[in-house]
C-alpha cells in the first residue's frame, strides 16, 4: 500500500475520531471517540491487568483507577 494512502487514511480516521461524539446518558457527558478509545478503554481494562509488583506503586494506581467504577462486578469480567 503506498505510504501516501496510508498517511491519508490515518488523518482521516484521526479526524473522524476526535469529532464525532459519544454520549454517555447516565452522567450527561459526551467524549470523542478518540478519548474513549485511548483512555476510557485504558482506564477500564488497565486495573484488571496491574498485579502489585508490576511497578512501584502498582496497589495505589489500582485503587484510585477502580475508584471510578461502581459495579460491584467490575473485576468478575476479568
Amino acid at each position: 500500500m503506498p505510504i501516501q494512502l496510508l498517511t491519508f487514511q490515518k488523518r482521516v480516521l484521526s479526524d473522524f475520531l476526535k469529532k464525532e461524539r459519544l454520549e454517555i446518558t447516565q452522567y450527561q457527558q459526551a467524549l470523542s471517540f478518540d478519548d474513549f478509545l485511548t483512555v476510557g478503554l485504558t482506564a477500564f481494562y488497565l486495573p484488571g491487568r496491574i498485579k502489585e509488583g508490576d511497578f512501584p506503586n502498582a496497589s495505589e494506581v489500582k485503587s484510585a483507577l477502580l475508584e471510578h467504577f461502581h459495579e460491584e462486578d467490575y473485576m468478575q469480567q476479568f
